[in-house]
């Protein structure tokens, strides 16, 4: 069977279910894992395959006994994420411990141990008589008709930088709340931390290898949101070659998961997605192909629009610019954060960031900072919007330590979540930053910021609200900075011009998720080719062994018997039989 649509309207006798799977790779048991696995995919279900070996801390002391048992707690979110009905606990038989036991039978979750020797009933009984019996036995809710819809996100996701994952947090939750059948994958740099935080199935975006298995089965591809197609590492990638030759940075390497999608049939979106320096040759090259993949094509400011001509021309999709996808964000209500220490009654909040600067220049900044926050009685308040964030932020209360300003600085943790660290930002009198989502939220908060423009891309969103002359380049921050700060300070709330501009950004951007959602609704839905149903792997080779002595036979034909008869093909193994099984009542349902 090729690749194919299926059939918008589904028989209504098939039941699905959302199911995880907790296994682990390096088991004895991984072959028949990997086939229970790739059944489930064929019959439909919604799974999030758990692999214990990115979860170690997942396994915990059984007690009473030597061995270990499974805990949910640290990748909960998974599982409130996920909403499983069913469990299916593959690695060797695990149990699951005391606390895992409560929070299943809480939010109705069933548990299924496999035994350590064969699949189980899952696979000798085939995956939709467990699934029924469970059923029968009211024992898991009814299953859906709908088969999931598998969409693909490509970023810079799981390395701590609070912007990025705004940016996917917003996507998975809108298209959770409103595409049918909705099964986020993310292409990350850190597939263990995209699970734990945000609960959604995550692979390396490096590993080809995983990237095409799930290239094989999705009905399409997010590339971005982000700052991604620019000239910074295209050399370190090895030029537009670096997209065959597993580059791991780089327009080169981003355009490798759209050439896999785009080769197994699924739909390619670029989304939000930031340009610029782009005017190297190979980086040009490697963008110029992703954009002739590529179904739909939005950026986040005009800036980059311009940029991407005249290439852009000769693409299927036109180019549109469309508002920072975090200005659609739902943001928490004020006073549902918590703050990780007692914050000073009036302070300055300062964003900075490592940058290539002489040191001299730095402490230039932060003198004029610590001036500024002196002559207006406020402390300041460290807010990082990455882990790399709190050295810079460090150095400055290194600063005024040194300086005798007496002014004291304070940095919040970067791992602060989104309710405390807006209740941070709320606090503030004003926000002095150089990240670019540090100052959206600000804006979006209706407070006034000082943007410090170490990328075009900050310069971009001042200029969008008509505030270009908050936005100072670094080179040029001395005067121009403490008078800026001298005025923020002193006129306080953002003019109702901005506010208004504010509002129209964040009805836009919610506009154009709506339109995301009926985008992906529209590109068709799809299972992966069960080639290895129809071409199985050889049988094994027999080890070597001494060959008998030669013996002499008679020409009289003896009739066989099951000692002389000639030895009969192979038996499968249990879960290949069963999953062809599944395969074939798959094949007839969705006819």
């Amino acid at each position: 069977m090729s690749h194919e649509s299926i059939p918008s309207h589904p028989s209504q006798e098939v039941s699905r279910h959302r199911v995880v799977l907790v296994r682990r790779r390096s088991s004895r048991h991984q072959t028949r894992d990997a086939g229970i696995l790739r059944a489930l995919h064929l019959l439909g279900h919604t799974v999030f395959d758990l692999d214990l070996r990115r979860h170690p801390d997942c396994l915990v002391p059984e007690p009473g006994t030597a061995g270990q048992c499974f805990d949910h707690g640290p990748v909960e979110a998974v599982f409130r994420r996920q909403a499983p009905d069913i469990v299916l606990m593959a690695d060797d038989g695990l149990v699951h411990s005391e606390s895992t036991s409560a929070f299943f039978a809480q939010h109705g979750i069933v548990a299924v141990a496999l035994s350590d020797d064969v699949p189980g009933d899952a696979a000798e009984h085939g995956l939709e008589a467990l699934f029924g019996d469970l059923r029968s036995a009211g024992l898991v809710r009814p299953g859906e008709t709908l088969l999931p819809r598998t969409v693909l996100f490509s970023g810079y996701y799981g390395a701590g930088n609070r912007g990025d994952e705004l940016l996917l947090d917003t996507l998975v939750s809108h298209l959770q709340d409103t595409l049918p059948g909705f099964h986020p994958v993310v292409a990350g740099s850190k597939p263990a931390v995209v699970e734990r935080e945000h609960g959604v199935q995550s692979l390396a975006r490096a590993d080809l290898e995983a990237g095409e298995e799930y290239a094989e089965r999705a009905s399409s591809l997010v590339l971005g949101p982000g700052g991604h197609w620019h000239d910074y590492s295209i050399k370190l990638a090895g030029g537009a070659a670096g997209m065959f030759r597993g580059a791991h940075v780089s327009p080169a390497h981003m355009a490798q998961l759209p050439l896999l999608v785009s080769a197994y049939g699924g739909a390619v979106h670029v989304r939000g997605m930031g340009v610029g320096p782009l005017t190297d040759p190979a980086a040009r090259a490697a963008v110029n192909l992703t954009g002739r993949l590529a179904r739909t094509i939005t950026v986040r400011d005009h800036e980059s629009a311009g940029l991407l001509e005249p290439m852009s021309e000769a693409w299927p999709a036109a180019v549109e610019v469309s508002p920072d996808v975090v200005y659609g964000l739902t943001l928490p209500a004020p006073g549902t954060g918590t703050v990780p220490e007692a914050l000073p009654d009036r302070y300055l909040a300062v964003n900075l960031r490592p940058w290539s600067d002489h040191p001299d220049r730095r402490r230039e900044l932060h003198q004029i900072l610590l001036h500024a926050a002196q002559d207006h009685g406020l402390a300041i308040v460290g807010v990082p919007m990455q882990s790399t964030d709190e050295a810079a932020l460090r150095d400055l209360a290194a600063t005024a330590e040194e300086s005798g300003s007496g002014v004291a600085v304070t940095v919040v943790p970067a791992g602060i979540d989104l309710p405390g660290f807006l209740e941070v930002l709320r606090g503030a009198e004003a926000l002095v930053a150089m990240r670019l989502h540090a100052n959206l939220l600000m804006h979006r908060l209706r407070r006034p910021a000082v943007g410090l423009v170490y990328d075009p891309k900050v310069g971009s969103h001042f200029a969008e609200l008509g505030r270009s002359e908050w936005a100072l380049g670094l080179a040029a921050a001395g005067a121009d900075l403490r008078n800026a700060l001298d005025r923020l300070l002193r006129d306080g709330e953002l003019p109702p011009a901005t506010r208004a501009l504010v509002d129209g950004l964040e009805e836009r951007a919610r506009g154009e998720l709506d339109g995301l959602t009926e985008t992906l609704a529209s590109d068709p839905l799809r299972i992966p080719d069960p080639a290895w149903v129809r071409y199985p792997a050889p049988a094994a080779k027999k080890s070597p062994s001494k060959a008998p002595a030669a013996t002499t036979t008679t020409a009289t034909k003896t009739p066989a018997t099951s000692e002389t008869a000639a030895p009969s093909r192979p038996r499968q193994p249990v879960w290949r039989r069963a999953a062809r099984r599944v395969y074939r009542g798959v094949r007839r349902r969705l006819r």
